[in-house]
C-alpha cells in the first residue's frame, strides 16, 4: 500500500496526446489505477481490503479519444466484490 498522498505518476495532457511520446497507439491507450478507498469515520460503515479480486480488471472502451472535446466522460457501472464503481476522467 502506498501511503503517500500525491500523484506522482500523473502527465499532461499535451504528453499524452503527443504521438511521439508513444502513450496513445492507434488512438487507444491502456492505463493501471490503483483505487484505495478510505472509510468516513462519521459514517457507522465497516470498509475491508479486497485481498485478490474475483474480477481484478475492468475493460472501458473510448473511441476516438484524441478526437473528444474538453469533456468530461463516464464509464458504464460496474461491479467489484458487491459494490457498484465507475470512472471519471476529463478528457
Amino acid at each position: 500500500v502506498n501511503l503517500e498522498w500525491c500523484f506522482p505518476n500523473l502527465i499532461s495532457h499535451d504528453t499524452l496526446n503527443d504521438p511521439s511520446k508513444g502513450y496513445l497507439v492507434n488512438d487507444c491507450c491502456v492505463f493501471g489505477v490503483e483505487l484505495f478507498v478510505l472509510g468516513n469515520p462519521r459514517q457507522g460503515e465497516t470498509l475491508s481490503w479486497v485481498k485478490q479480486p474475483k474480477n481484478g480488471r475492468y475493460s472501458w472502451k473510448i473511441d476516438k479519444y484524441s478526437s473528444l472535446k474538453d469533456e468530461f466522460l463516464r464509464s458504464p457501472v460496474f461491479t467489484v466484490e458487491g459494490q457498484k464503481w465507475y470512472l471519471r476522467i476529463k478528457n
